[in-house]
């Protein structure tokens, strides 16, 4: 599907070991994807959602956020797919934390339904 997720899981894989010019590169791949999916948007609204093309980075990013997931659902609206995670944060309220799944969900369903 992606290979953002091979790249985070190479870096955090590598993050204690002695650093080498492979693992600073997947480091540095993995900080850019990050900073990529920050930028998309800030996640409190469909409208806001981050955007993720793997469902590994929506792990990623509560983690970054030191948050843990509580709760998932699918929600549909405006004609895109929603990944809302409800998750406990690190402060120790409830937070609601969207991610813009349609690349995930064409994805699965290319592959679910080939072309002959």
């Amino acid at each position: 599907m992606s290979s953002s997720a091979p790249i985070l899981s190479w870096a955090y894989a590598t993050a204690g070991l002695a650093k080498t010019e492979q693992s600073e590169r997947h480091t540095a791949a993995a900080r850019g994807l990050m900073k990529a999916i920050f930028a998309s948007g800030d996640g409190k609204a469909p409208e806001t959602a981050f955007v993720v093309i793997s469902l590994a980075e929506e792990y990623s990013v509560i983690g970054l956020q030191g948050s843990k997931k509580l709760q998932q659902a699918l929600i549909n609206k405006d004609g895109h797919s929603y990944d809302l995670l409800t998750v406990a944060s690190k402060s120790g309220g409830k937070e609601e934390v969207y991610f813009n799944i349609d690349r995930v969900m064409r994805w699965s369903v290319e592959k679910l339904n080939p072309r002959k």
